[in-house]
């Protein structure tokens, strides 16, 4: 990859959070940007349409449930739907490395980037996003249990 190449890009997502005031972890858009590879560069892969419902289906399916490992749930909806609220100072075009850092925020999911929980989870701005319970919380109690179930049931 052409490192200028890359740096033009990470600039451009900089100038998008600049538009819409809003501050951002440099290190965790620049880990969701090498998740994407290298479609960040083609022109039609890298910007997310919003009033396109086939894309964002597939932003859900894809992104959400296959690559974060998320259980489709309306919470998933609705995490999108407040990522499209806030980025309306796009005109309905952002980039999708943007769009996807926001549903990793909105759903607290900075840590499959990272690979350490981060401590901070809101996104300032006039207009916050209110943070969610992350769904793997909720599996993982579940597991907890049946892991508990389990035992219980083999003596």
């Amino acid at each position: 990859m052409n490192i200028n190449r890359h740096k033009a890009t990470l600039e451009s997502y900089n100038k998008a959070f600049e538009r819409l005031d809003i501050s951002y972890d440099a290190k965790l858009l620049k880990e969701i940007a090498k998740s994407c590879g290298p479609s960040i560069f083609n022109n039609d892969a890298s910007i997310v349409s919003s009033h396109d419902k086939t894309e964002l289906v597939n932003i859900k399916n894809n992104f959400l449930i296959k690559k974060l490992g998320l259980v489709d749930s309306r919470e998933l909806d609705h995490a999108i739907q407040d990522v499209i609220k806030m980025t309306e100072g796009l005109n309905g075009k952002t980039y999708r490395v943007v769009f996807y850092y926001f549903l990793v925020n909105r759903l607290d999911q900075s840590n499959f980037f990272l690979k350490q929980p981060s401590t901070n989870h809101s996104i300032t701005k006039n207009r916050e996003v209110n943070s969610s319970i992350p769904i793997t919380k909720h599996l993982n109690k579940i597991f907890d249990e049946d892991k508990g179930l389990l035992k219980r049931l083999a003596r």
